[in-house]
């Protein structure tokens, strides 16, 4: 509600559970990942936006349930999985999972050369 008349706030309030953004000449994708995995996420970016892919040159998709920082660059995109932000629940601290707490990623996208800064913090 705070940014509801805020021209620069997007809320995707559609039911899809891939959520896309293009910004320019980049393109970004969302997913959980329990479903989608990394090495799949740039054919089905490409399939589901046939229409502005070639307009876009720089093409990330962001993934987080696999709780930990890693990176895959396809051909087609980089994809990134993400640490978990949340403490440990009790399924994860039964099954032995005693990781330090979770970062946040701040990702600065330009609209014509991709991914320009981040910065990291740590919970």
């Amino acid at each position: 509600m705070a940014f509801r008349n805020n021209k620069r706030v997007i809320v995707d309030e559609s039911p899809s559970v891939i959520k896309y953004h293009q910004h320019g000449k980049t393109l970004l994708g969302f997913a959980h990942g329990d479903n989608l995995k990394m090495k799949d996420a740039g054919e089905t970016m490409v399939h589901d936006n046939q229409d502005i892919f070639s307009d876009t040159k720089y093409r990330y998709f962001h993934l987080g349930h696999t709780h930990k920082d890693s990176v895959y660059d396809s051909k087609l995109c980089r994809c990134e999985s993400h640490r978990n932000l949340a403490p440990l629940n009790h399924w994860a601290y039964s099954m032995g999972y005693r990781s330090l707490p979770g970062t946040m990623k701040a990702i600065t996208y330009s609209l014509d050369r991709g991914e320009i800064s981040r910065s990291i913090y740590s919970l």
